[in-house]
């Protein structure tokens, strides 16, 4: 049985999947605009969506702003927190 990855693996792996410019082997970031490296309005949505998938979660409308989807930080922070709440 496989173990479940720690929650930064699985965070960088789901936000992976939907920045076009960052190679498979290059690491993402912490302080780098998303939107700098393939993050586009369309893929915020489907980051958003895969995101509520993978962890379980759902972000409130409160989150739903360009502020949270600004940086890896901004936006594993505030998933660390909803998944750290259920």
């Amino acid at each position: 049985m496989e173990s479940p990855l720690p929650f930064r693996e699985k965070f960088e792996e789901t936000l992976r999947r939907h920045l076009r410019f960052v190679a498979p082997d290059e690491s993402i970031p912490h302080e780098v605009s998303l939107a700098s490296i393939g993050l586009d309005s369309i893929g915020t949505i489907n980051l958003l969506l895969d995101i509520e998938k993978t962890f379980s979660v759902s972000l409130p409308g409160a989150a739903l702003t360009p502020e949270t989807f600004r940086t890896r930080a901004t936006l594993e922070n505030v998933v660390a927190t909803l998944v750290e709440r259920s």
